[in-house]
């Protein structure tokens, strides 16, 4: 028998009405939320 885990995650930002923005993938260091939450409240 054969199997596989994925332990990726992702956390999506999303606006009020729930459409999603942009989805980011989980990384121990907070680069890639930062840039993300940068990018939209700069777009």
């Amino acid at each position: 028998m054969a199997y596989t885990i994925d332990h990726s995650a992702s956390l999506f930002l999303v606006n009020r009405e729930g459409d999603i923005l942009q989805r980011v993938l989980y990384s121990p260091t907070p680069h890639g939320l930062v840039s993300a939450l940068d990018n939209q409240l700069d777009g």
